[in-house]
């Protein structure tokens, strides 16, 4: 039986996944953004799946977020938790104060991740996720 195991459920989530333990496909765009030389030797299928190249600035992303990670929990949890209610808030707050972005409050069970839409600049309409895709691509 194959089982989901979550990588990372953090405060620093740089680009993890979600795996399984006997994959034959990987999603589109994920051999773009990893390769095998990521994927635990642990887990074959998924190393098989991808492609031999090197993503640097995704071990860089990880070595950062692992340093703020051990930081990050040497300050006292009740502290930790009551500042990042406080960073959602305020980013709420700024994302509500312009036109093109929108809070989507239905994705709120995470305090240290905010989900919101965008609209496209060209059609004012909410942007898909072909659209949002290319968004995100162009930021990491």
């Amino acid at each position: 039986m194959e089982q989901l195991k979550k990588i990372d459920k953090g405060v620093s989530s740089s680009g993890s996944v979600g795996s399984i333990d006997r994959v034959t496909i990987v999603p589109d765009g994920l051999n773009s953004f990893i390769g095998s030389n990521e994927i635990p030797r642990e887990l074959p299928s998924w190393r098989d799946c991808l492609f031999d190249n090197q993503n640097p600035a995704l071990a860089i992303r990880w070595a950062a977020a692992m340093a703020e990670i051990e930081k990050t929990l040497e300050i006292d949890e009740e502290v930790r938790n009551s500042a990042v209610r406080e960073w959602r808030s305020e980013v709420v707050s700024i994302v509500n104060t312009h036109d093109n972005l929108s809070y989507f409050e239905e994705a709120s069970d995470t305090d240290s991740i905010i989900s919101l839409r965008v609209k496209h600049p060209g059609t004012g309409e909410w942007m898909n996720k072909t659209e949002l895709s290319k968004v995100f691509k162009a930021m990491t």
